[in-house]
């Protein structure tokens, strides 16, 4: 992969590398809300110039003000040394700009809202008692169907931008996923390609179920777990923790992790997963910059039986009633 002098500033990447805040986010020039990436010289770890970046909000400001134009309007620039040296290391996983990440139209994530799924008619059964807070619960987590009995798990991120739609077939009456379809998980992008609404070229940039709360609810420990369906369950028992799911064991991974930087993180592991996790939780927050505990919950009270079946949290609560 070609590595480029000047890259827009990761989250965490100054944390990390020198030290200091670990939000890349800075006071837009033109539009004045903190939205703004500022470009990084890879050679001394320094920020390029104070108007030089992107600002994320690309339909309302669009302000970028790449290395290139910075150049061209200041020709004295290029032979001048922008700053003492230090020692540094360019990001080892560049996350795609905004301008690469491919992302979903808002109205087909509102009008699945519009559609029920044999999994949030479980959950209305199954908290008959508590049908207000189902109901917000699916509404926080933009819970959708398509029309055909599946649940749509809407991927949008921390800039509310939709990312994908996971679809998955549950059994109305046990909520249990149906395996034994030819085609037990799909996705909206191939669905929307498919039918032309979407360009051949869409490429799936996938984040964590539930990132798009993590604006709205800074203040609260960030819970991780592996399916989404364990993050909503979890979301009902449990609603003073923000529940955030990785789509699967083998979908922890940096890059969608970023949006984690700077928080207080707890990871339930599915059983099975222990391990793993924890490898893989001191890599990542080592190069994001957040603070985590792997659980040992579900590790030191799971019997054989359970282990061998791979239960996960959700499991364990709703067989606690």
């Amino acid at each position: 992969m070609k590595q480029y002098r000047f890259f827009l500033e990761p989250w965490g990447w100054r944390d990390h590398h020198l030290g200091g805040r670990a939000s890349n986010k800075h006071i837009c020039p033109n539009c004045g809300k903190k939205t703004f990436v500022r470009y990084v010289d890879s050679e001394t770890g320094s920020y390029l110039g104070d108007l030089v970046g992107k600002c994320d909000r690309e339909d309302k400001c669009g302000y970028h003000y790449s290395p290139a134009m910075y150049f061209k309007d200041h020709p004295e620039a290029v032979r001048k040394d922008l700053s003492s040296p230090v020692a540094v290391k360019r990001p080892s996983l560049p996350l795609p700009t905004t301008s690469e990440i491919s992302t979903i139209d808002w109205r087909y994530v509102e009008s699945s809202r519009l559609q029920t799924s044999n999994f949030k008619d479980y959950l209305l059964d199954r908290f008959r008692d508590c049908h207000p807070q189902v109901l917000q619960v699916c509404e926080d987590y933009f819970l959708g169907g398509d029309g055909e009995g599946g649940t749509i798990y809407w991927q949008i991120d921390e800039q509310s931008r939709p990312r994908a739609g996971k679809i998955v077939q549950y059994d109305r009456q046990t909520g249990h996923r149906i395996k034994n379809t030819t085609l037990p998980v799909s996705w909206m992008h191939k669905k929307l390609i498919k039918a032309g609404e979407l360009p051949k070229d869409w490429k799936l940039s996938q984040c964590l179920f539930g990132a798009h709360l993590l604006p709205q609810r800074t203040d609260d420990p960030v819970c991780l777990v592996e399916s989404e369906k364990t993050a909503l369950i979890c979301a009902l028992r449990l609603p003073s923790c923000l529940w955030i799911a990785t789509g699967g064991l083998n979908n922890f991974r940096l890059e969608p992790c970023q949006c984690l930087a700077g928080r207080n993180v707890i990871i339930y592991p599915d059983l099975g997963g222990y391990d793993k996790w924890c490898v893989l939780a001191e890599k990542f927050s080592a190069k994001i910059g957040f603070r985590y505990k792997v659980s040992r919950l579900l590790e030191d009270n799971a019997t054989k039986e359970e282990r061998q079946q791979g239960l996960d949290l959700a499991d364990f609560l709703l067989r606690s009633g």
